[in-house]
């Protein structure tokens, strides 16, 4: 039912690409062990969040967005590489 709405009001799909063809960067950005040790978030509920969405039992699209938009500035500008 989904597919049939797609494209409808908007042109960036990113639920259903986050939950299929992105699922593994998804998975590797976020469950990534210098993701899951960072001070300001929850491992449970970041575990809980990927697994939910990309399973297709929740839709955390906005979530995932603002984690993979914290992790990448950390990664990039942050961290002492």
């Amino acid at each position: 039912m989904e597919r049939l709405f797609l494209g409808r009001h908007k042109f960036n799909h990113f639920r259903v690409w986050y939950r299929d063809a992105l699922s593994e960067y998804v998975r590797q950005m976020l469950l990534d062990s210098r993701t899951l040790t960072r001070p300001y978030l929850r491992r449970d509920r970041v575990e809980a969040v990927v697994r939910d969405h990309v399973k297709g039992n929740r839709n955390y699209t906005a979530e995932i967005h603002q984690l993979l938009t914290l992790e990448l500035i950390q990664r990039l500008f942050l961290d002492p590489n």
